[in-house]
């Protein structure tokens, strides 16, 4: 085996491994779709609380096993999975595996996590903005979370928790500055952000 036959392989094993996984996460996804489907007429004609009782059950056990599933999983994986789902069905994995995600969000692509950050209200310090200002003599923080809190605040400092590209977009025309996205590698010769005053 050639050299980059050998450094290939782990790559592909990985691939190989992640796409079984997805096709698992597919078919539990596709089978609670399915439950629902079946259910909802008879809802609609019995309005039966004990059918109602044994499809919420149901259902349960499909996020249960889902929920185990992806706990087992890598973040790499996850991320690579979340990826490849229809948004429907990304939102569901979203809310099984949005607790402790972290190194999911530090490898998801900037149109999916605000797809997920926008559509799940997961707005929290995981991807926060907060102004700081002075007011009276006293540092004064400000919470940030759309454009228009900006209006009238003259932050000396602004801090930038996981932003997202759409955040790193409005805080840069704001101020006039460029920022980056702090996952890619800063390329010798690039200019580096800068303040116009």
């Amino acid at each position: 085996m050639s050299d980059e036959n050998k450094r290939l392989a782990p790559e592909a094993l990985e691939k190989g491994l992640a796409d079984v996984h997805l096709d698992e996460v597919r078919s539990l996804l596709s089978l609670q779709k399915r439950v629902e489907e079946l259910v909802e007429p008879l809802l609609r004609d019995q309005d039966s609380l004990a059918l109602d009782e044994a499809s919420a059950e149901i259902q349960q056990q499909y996020r249960r096993e889902l929920r185990q599933k992806l706990r087992l999983m890598p973040p790499k994986e996850v991320a690579y999975i979340i990826e490849a789902l229809e948004p429907n069905e990304r939102l569901v994995v979203w809310e099984e595996v949005k607790e402790g995600a972290d190194p999911i969000l530090a490898i998801l692509s900037d149109d999916i996590l605000e797809e997920l950050i926008d559509d799940s209200h997961y707005r929290n310090e995981k991807t926060a903005v907060t102004a700081f200002e002075l007011h009276a003599g006293h540092l004064r923080q400000i919470a940030i979370t759309r454009p228009e809190d900006l209006q009238g605040v003259h932050p000396i400092w602004v801090d930038l928790i996981a932003p997202t590209k759409k955040i790193r977009n409005w805080i840069g025309r704001r101020f006039e500055v460029d920022l980056p996205d702090p996952r890619q590698p800063h390329r010798s010769g690039s200019q580096r952000p800068f303040l116009r005053r």
